[in-house]
């Protein structure tokens, strides 16, 4: 089976081994993540749990890097989505991060 962290990668790399952004891959998940973060934004009980989980997944060093936000490496996100649903481009479900969320919540405190 091939690397799923792998295959992203080497998405974005043209013909000529120039790296560039796949344009309608990041505008969809621009649109994914505007869910993630409605669906999230309507339950204040979550805020805190969200902001924790947040900086908990942000790579190492975010701050040194553009665009110098706490989000998590690009692999480590489609690891998890690979053994979340079985496709390392499938995108987070609202429904999903609201569970984990309220999960976390309870055992973290």
């Amino acid at each position: 089976m091939e690397d799923p962290c792998q295959a992203r990668r080497t998405e974005l790399v043209d013909a000529r081994g120039r790296r560039g952004y796949d344009l309608e891959r990041l505008w969809g998940l621009r649109r994914h993540v505007g869910r993630v973060t409605w669906a999230v934004a309507r339950r204040p009980d979550l805020w805190a749990h969200a902001l924790r989980a947040l900086f908990a997944f942000a790579r190492r060093g975010w701050w040194r890097r553009f665009p110098f936000l706490p989000v998590p490496d690009k692999g480590y996100l489609a690891f998890r989505q690979f053994t979340a649903y079985g496709s390392a481009g499938h995108p987070l479900e609202p429904a999903d991060v609201i569970a984990f969320l309220e999960w976390r919540g309870a055992v973290m405190t």
